[in-house]
């Protein structure tokens, strides 16, 4: 058996041992006629959801005591009337309290029970998702976003209704290359006899590239890369670089970061290698697979470069034989 696989069946008997002991509480007290378990990723915990109704007399009862832990979150709500049963719940040192004194003995109840996941690295066992690198397609490039269950028979064998909440799906998307071939000639040289003199280390050498870099800079026209870089900067926020993205519809936008600076070693913000994209789905056990491609609209992107450099002019940036650092 995969290590994978095991790890998979250890956080679903984890999760089943808590389960256990919700039943045991609710055991002559309640019926349960529905139950759903929903792995929550943003958290790192799991959902156990429950339709309960109240046996006949059980009301008698001023309380049923849970001993199942400390959950992060308690909810419960009457589905069959407006009655507000928030005031029923009372967290204990190790569990919870229904204070079923304070219920109607006719109300069919939601129980929300959040406990946080103990089994480390089960969400990536249960769970197989993937990004592909870029693929250019005319004006645009293209990311394929890959999400599924592992093992979904193992899962429908352990609960009736199970889910993934908010399962992230990462993608790089690189910018600097088409930056770097979107600024003058000028303005890059620059940069990048900066970027030498901050980066050396020998003495001697310091010297040549800080009166080469006092040459690049009297030349200058224009504005310069200080003003440019800080200008620059609003692109990458995650809400306007997701302007210049198309989310296939599987999945959702939730955030871009930047990832590390192409000038790592000048002392201000410049532009990044790349911006890291972070798309969330959802899957379950009737869809336990979620796929679409990503598209990065790479000349949109280019043109606001172009507009905030103030060039008439705008380069055709092609990917192949542009420097990496």
């Amino acid at each position: 058996m995969s290590s994978d696989k095991e790890k998979a069946i250890e956080g679903v008997e984890a999760i089943i041992r808590i389960l256990e002991r919700v039943y045991g509480a609710l055991a002559g007290s309640y019926t349960v006629r529905n139950r759903q378990v929903t792995i929550l990723c943003g958290s790192n915990s799991q959902k156990t959801s429950l339709v309960i109704e109240a046996k006949p007399g059980i009301l008698h009862q001023k309380k049923i005591t849970f001993r199942t832990g400390v959950p992060n979150n308690i909810e419960i709500r009457s589905l069959t009337s407006s009655a507000n049963l928030s005031n029923c719940i009372k967290r204990l040192d190790d569990g919870f309290e229904i204070l079923t004194e304070r219920m109607n003995q006719e109300d069919l109840v939601l129980l929300d029970l959040e406990y946080p996941l103990d089994t480390p690295g089960f969400i990536k066992a249960i769970v197989d998702s993937t990004s592909t690198k870029e693929s250019q397609k005319g004006e645009e490039s293209e990311f394929w976003l890959h999400a599924q269950l592992r093992y979904p028979v193992v899962l429908a064998q352990k609960y009736s209704k199970f889910g993934i909440k908010e399962l992230e799906v990462v993608v790089r998307v690189p910018v600097s290359n088409y930056i770097s071939l979107s600024i003058p000639a000028s303005f890059k040289a620059e940069m990048d006899a900066l970027y030498e003199f901050t980066n050396s280390k020998n003495p001697h050498e310091d010297i040549v590239r800080a009166i080469n870099y006092t040459k690049l800079k009297r030349r200058r026209s224009g504005k310069n890369y200080q003003q440019v870089l800080a200008e620059m900067q609003g692109l990458f926020v995650s809400n306007t670089f997701r302007t210049f993205l198309d989310v296939p519809a599987s999945f959702e936008y939730h955030d871009s970061i930047k990832g590390s600076s192409y000038y790592d070693s000048i002392p201000f913000p410049t532009y990044p290698k790349f911006m890291e994209v972070i798309t969330r789905t959802d899957l379950s056990l009737d869809r336990f697979a979620a796929e679409g491609t990503l598209k990065f609209k790479r000349d949109m992107f280019t043109d606001e470069i172009v507009k905030i450099v103030g060039e008439e002019k705008k380069r055709k940036v092609l990917f192949k034989g542009i420097p990496k650092r």
